[in-house]
C-alpha cells in the first residue's frame, strides 16, 4: 500500500478551518454557521497557498455541492454572523475580513493590501511639471542617449518613450521578456536622472543574490555609450532585498517594519531604487519594501509579468503591469 503524500497546503487549510470552527462556536455562532465559516476559511487558505490574496464569494458558490442553495448574498450573511469575519472596519480585531465587493481575506493580507494601495497612491502623485527649458534639455538628453535606436522609417522608439514617461513620476513599471531592452532603458533613464541630479543616491536590488548580481553586471555592460562622468556615477553594487532592508535578529521582529530594520519610520537612504525580477515580489514583501522607500524617491520595477511569480501570495508586479498609467 502506497502511503498518501503529505500536502502542506491542505494541512494548513485544515488547521485554519479547525481554529475558525472553534472561534465561531466560542463567539456564539450556530453549528451550521460555524461549519460554513470553517469551510470558507479552508477554501481561502487553499487560495492563498495558490498565490491569491483573497477568495471571491462567487468561488464558494461555484465550488459548493449541486444541491446547495447558498448564493453570494447568503454566504455574506452567514460569514458576517460567525463572529470571526468582519467588514473592513473590523479588520484590526477579527481574523477574517469580507470587503464590500464580496472578497474574503485573511486579516494579514487585507491589511497588507490596504497599506500597499495607500503607498502606491502616494507614489502616483504627479511630480511638479518642469519648465520649458528643462523639458527641452530632457528631450535632447533622451534623443542623444537613445540615438542608437533611431529607425529609418521614423517609427516610435518605445524604449525612449518608457524612459520619458518614467521621468514624469515616482513609480515606473517596466515589463518585458529577455531581449526587449529593459536594462538599456534603465541605464539611459538613470543617466538622465544623474545628469539632472548628480548627487542622487541610486540603489540596485533584486529578490535573489543571483538576480542582484546579474542586474549590476548588465548595467555595466549597457553603460559603455555613456560619458565617463555619468558612467562613474552609476552604482557598482546590487543588493538582495532582504540585505537592503536589513533583517532583524530573532526576538526583535515586530511592527513597525516586521522582520526588517528599515520601514516607513526608518526609511532607506536613497533617491532612486531599481528592483529587477520584481515579478517575484509577494504582497507582504512589496508592502514592506515600498514603505521603506522615502516618499520623495523614485521606484523603478523591472521584470516579466509572465515569469518568475512570487512564492508567497500576491502577484503584485503583474497587477501593476496591467495598469497603463504605470507601465
Amino acid at each position: 500500500m502506497t502511503p498518501e503524500r503529505f500536502d502542506p497546503a491542505a494541512a494548513l487549510a485544515d488547521g485554519l478551518a479547525h481554529h475558525v470552527r472553534q472561534w465561531a462556536a466560542t463567539a456564539g455562532a450556530s453549528p451550521e454557521v460555524a461549519e460554513a465559516t470553517a469551510n470558507a476559511a479552508r477554501a481561502l487558505s487553499l487560495a492563498t497557498s495558490a498565490g491569491h490574496v483573497c477568495l471571491p464569494l462567487a468561488d464558494l458558490v461555484e465550488a459548493q455541492a449541486p444541491e446547495a442553495t447558498m448564493d453570494a448574498a447568503a454566504w455574506r450573511q452567514t460569514l458576517l454572523a460567525s463572529g470571526v469575519v468582519g467588514s473592513p472596519a473590523d479588520a484590526l480585531r477579527l481574523p477574517l475580513v469580507l470587503d464590500a465587493d464580496d472578497r474574503l481575506y485573511l486579516q494579514r493580507d487585507f491589511m497588507f493590501e490596504r497599506r500597499l494601495a495607500a503607498r502606491l497612491a502616494r507614489c502616483a502623485q504627479p511630480l511638479p511639471a518642469p519648465d520649458a527649458a528643462e523639458q527641452q534639455r530632457t528631450a535632447a538628453q533622451l534623443a542623444q542617449l537613445f540615438a542608437g535606436n533611431a529607425q529609418a522609417d521614423g517609427a516610435l522608439d518605445w524604449q525612449q518613450l518608457a524612459a520619458a514617461l518614467a521621468l514624469r513620476g515616482r513609480l515606473t513599471v517596466i515589463s518585458g521578456g529577455p531581449g526587449t531592452g529593459k536594462t538599456t532603458t534603465v541605464v539611459n533613464l538613470l543617466a538622465c536622472l544623474l545628469a539632472q541630479q548628480p548627487d542622487a543616491r541610486v540603489v540596485l536590488a533584486a529578490p535573489t543574490g543571483k538576480a542582484a548580481a546579474r542586474l549590476s553586471e548588465a548595467l555595466r555592460q549597457r553603460a559603455g555609450h555613456l560619458p565617463e562622468a555619468l558612467r562613474a556615477r552609476l552604482p557598482t553594487e546590487s543588493f538582495t532585498l532582504h540585505r537592503l532592508l536589513g533583517v532583524r535578529p530573532p526576538g526583535q521582529v515586530g511592527e513597525p517594519g516586521g522582520p526588517f530594520v528599515h520601514h516607513a519610520g526608518q526609511p532607506l537612504a536613497l533617491d532612486v531604487l531599481v528592483v529587477d525580477e520584481a515579478s517575484m515580489l509577494d504582497l507582504a514583501l512589496a508592502t514592506r519594501l515600498l514603505e521603506a522607500v522615502p516618499e520623495h524617491a523614485r521606484i523603478v520595477l523591472l521584470g516579466d509579468k509572465d515569469q518568475l511569480s512570487a512564492v508567497e501570495s500576491g502577484a503584485v508586479f503583474a497587477e501593476l503591469s496591467s495598469d497603463p498609467r504605470l507601465s
